[in-house]
């Protein structure tokens, strides 16, 4: 299946109770793509497995995720949601684009849940178990998901680092998302 192949979420049995085994590790510039599902976990749970396996066939069908170099991406499951990481020589406006493309996705198969969308960049560390599966893990991974936690739904935010950088100069996409300023608040108006 798909999705197992590319999120591993469907997973057989008791979880190993040995934490995961890091066999190698690099430092990274990432594009961090980091969504959730509203209100997910006030549906039942049969709703709950098809609302997330929408969401990912909508993530992982994207242009923007199909066409970036396959060492170059990262699809991380959240749960509720996911994050896909593009690093290296992806397009640093990657994840902008597939915000972008999971908000018309979403409106054009009526699906029906919506999302909220986190957008930041910065170095991450990419790591690999023995068996080869990758993860990220870092501060920045960290600051993309409370950017989208800070957002409403149908809304795309991003850091204010990541607007300054790759939004405000592309007239084009910069009414897409709004810059959230004020990360250290918990306040939605600051942003």
């Amino acid at each position: 299946m798909l999705l197992s192949a590319l999120f591993g979420v469907f997973v057989r049995g008791p979880c190993p109770a040995r934490p995961l085994a890091i066999h190698a590790y690099e430092k990274k510039n990432t594009y961090i793509f980091f969504c959730d599902v509203v209100n997910y976990s006030t549906t039942p749970i049969q709703e709950q497995l098809t609302t997330v396996r929408s969401l990912y066939d909508v993530l992982l069908t994207a242009e923007s995720v199909r066409t970036a170099p396959p060492d170059d991406r990262l699809a991380v499951p959240t749960g509720d949601g996911g994050a896909i990481v593009f690093t290296g020589n992806a397009d640093s406006h990657a994840p902008l684009r597939l915000a972008m493309e999971v908000h018309e996705a979403i409106a054009r198969q009526a699906l029906p849940f919506r999302v909220r969308i986190g957008i930041h960049c910065g170095s991450n560390y990419v790591v690999s178990s023995r068996t080869g599966r990758r993860n990220v893990i870092g501060a920045n991974m960290n600051t993309a998901a409370r950017i989208m936690d800070l957002a409403e739904p149908m809304q795309i935010l991003s850091s204010a680092e990541y607007y300054a950088l790759y939004v405000r100069k592309d007239r084009e996409v910069a009414r897409y998302a709004m810059p959230c300023e004020r990360l250290g608040s918990r306040s939605r108006r600051q942003c």
